[in-house]
């Protein structure tokens, strides 16, 4: 029986060496003949073949077994490392992975269905080497599948009798790699905690707090607080560099799908975000890169009759920002048609044909669910999906995606995401005497209601020309509504943003703005409409922390208005 322990730690690295075996096929990709890559890709996949069979994954390191032989041949100059062998090693890679990330979660996880890659592999590896090596390679082929479809079929027998319920333990236990360098740092800052005790458990002994003891005390331990929250929220950081090779790959395999010539510029991999976010922002960016190659991307003739070079380019880069992480995406395509956009939007009643609106509100169009002026359905896109899913996912992160395009020059993309998600800035609201805490990415303006045109007969205000219903946010969370407190004007709106809609929501005060920590709620109030978890404010007492766009996405759904500017 495997050791859960070892299993766990094997699929780790495993994970960690299919990545850099992904970056060196990439590699490999853009300089062939690199032996020192070659050498690497060899090493990496003797290291899983050893590593797997240590931990008793037959099959796996069988499978390994059969793609180093293919190396080799690589390796030894046998056949030429050319686009056919270079996208069947990274299909290789995604096999592995997808392989040891199954067994992560499920040590019952096995491959099934890949004689087909095996023969193929096959044909293109061995058949183009010498006839004593492919003799001797094909040999070792059969063997190599016959032993690991024998390994899966008794596994697959075993664990049928034996099969081990371990998924949700493995899934709830998930592990991070961490430097050694941040851990030496917290160990560091614990250390000083030890000492600021003893200072502590001297002024114990004082007869009164105000002294100076007590007061370097209390400083140094809003010092040691911050500095040990910090370093411990580092430990979840993770560098975007696994993301942006991911989507390096996505733009080399699709650019030769679509016969475009492309080179893809990366900048600011070593930008850190937290663990949950990168794994939440892989789809939406996804998204964003296939459609700058399948969109704006030209063919080769088509760019040099625009004068352009006929190779295309895709920037991506990362920075950090006062707030969090910006990211961009920018290509030299043919860029985004306003008049197309425009129009297709007229057509489907999303703007009044005698409506104006400006260059940022067209392009944010695009981001309605099913909107799309592709002219044809292709497995890449023109179904209208996608654009909208990436504008959701981003706000779910409090993220923020913003567009520039000339036409005929290209298209940006700035993408805005918190750091981490455990600790956000946020605004300290007041309804009905309780302090509430709303996350700041969740609002897009703040004004006093007594400066704003507004209607309260109709619940309506008037901004910059846009007509935008309001909600009393008492009334929403606390059941509580007087009109006569209504009218008040000294009380604040909050502008919320969401799928491209604008609402305003009434409160009491707005107390000010701090960094909070994202706690969940407990039992007897999880479940609440409208509040997303807790934290412990400023001056120490609890606040609930509200889910300002979950509550704008359902007064939108429920009364069922398109945007009033238009």
């Amino acid at each position: 029986m495997i050791d859960i322990e070892l299993l766990n730690s094997f699929c780790d690295e495993a994970i960690d060496l299919l990545n850099r075996w992904e970056f060196v096929c990439l590699e490999l990709s853009k300089n062939a003949d690199d032996q020192s890559f070659q050498q690497e890709l060899f090493r990496i996949a003797h290291n899983l073949k050893g590593g797997s069979k240590a931990v008793g994954l037959d099959s796996y390191g069988e499978f390994v077994h059969k793609i180093e032989d293919g190396i080799t041949l690589v390796r030894d100059g046998n056949i030429k490392c050319e686009d056919k062998v270079i996208t069947l090693l990274l299909a290789s890679q995604k096999i592995l992975l997808d392989w040891a990330q199954g067994l992560k979660t499920d040590p019952n996880f096995n491959v099934i269905k890949i004689e087909s890659f095996l023969s193929e592999f096959n044909n293109v590896f061995f058949k183009k080497s010498d006839n004593k090596i492919v003799h001797n390679n094909e040999h070792s082929i059969e063997q190599n599948s016959s032993v690991i479809k024998s390994n899966s079929e008794n596994r697959i027998n075993t664990n049928a009798k034996n099969k081990i319920n371990t998924k949700t333990v493995i899934a709830s236990n998930e592990t991070i790699r961490v430097s050694a360098q941040k851990l030496d740092q917290l160990i560091q800052t614990i250390g000083e905690l030890s000492i600021h005790q003893s200072i502590v458990w001297h002024t114990k002994g004082e007869s009164s707090l105000k002294n100076k003891i007590f007061s370097n005390s209390l400083q140094l331990s809003q010092k040691l607080t911050k500095e040990l929250y910090d370093k411990a929220l580092s430990l979840r950081m993770q560098p975007l560099n696994s993301v942006f090779q991911r989507l390096e790959r996505v733009l080399i395999e699709l650019s030769k799908n679509l016969e475009k010539q492309l080179n893809v510029v990366i900048t600011g991999g070593d930008v850190e975000l937290d663990k949950t976010v990168i794994e939440k922002i892989i789809d939406p960016l996804t998204h964003i890169v296939r459609n700058a190659v399948d969109h704006g991307i030209e063919l080769s003739a088509d760019r040099i009759i625009a004068g352009k070079n006929q190779f295309g380019t895709v920037r991506i880069s990362a920075f950090q920002d006062t707030f969090g992480i910006i990211i961009i995406i920018q290509d030299d395509g043919k860029g985004l048609s306003t008049e197309k956009i425009l129009k297709k939007a007229k057509e489907k009643k999303l703007v009044s044909e005698d409506g104006v609106i400006n260059r940022e509100e067209i392009f944010n169009l695009i981001f309605l669910p099913g909107f799309s002026t592709s002219e044809k359905i292709t497995d890449v896109s023109g179904r209208g999906v996608g654009m909208d899913v990436v504008s959701k996912s981003l706000e779910e992160l409090n993220g923020t995606i913003k567009i520039d395009s000339t036409e005929g020059v290209g298209t940006t993309f700035t993408i805005t995401l918190p750091t981490s998600v455990s600790i956000i800035e946020a605004m300290i609201i007041n309804l009905s005497g309780h302090n509430y805490v709303v996350p700041v990415g969740a609002i897009e303006e703040i004004f006093k209601l007594s400066t704003i045109e507004y209607n309260p007969s109709q619940n309506m205000i008037k901004l910059r020309d846009q007509v935008i219903p309001i909600k009393d946010l008492n009334e929403v969370l606390i059941n509580k509504r007087d009109k006569k407190e209504l009218l008040k004007e000294d009380k604040s709106l909050l502008i919320v943003k969401r799928d491209r809609k604008r609402v305003g929501f009434l409160v009491d005060k707005v107390l000010g703005q701090q960094q909070i920590v994202i706690r969940p709620l407990n039992e007897i109030i999880n479940g609440s409409y409208g509040l997303m978890g807790g934290t412990i404010l400023g001056n120490g007492e609890p606040g609930l922390i509200v889910d300002l766009q979950g509550i704008a996405s359902d007064f939108i759904n429920a009364n069922g208005f398109k945007e009033m500017s238009i």
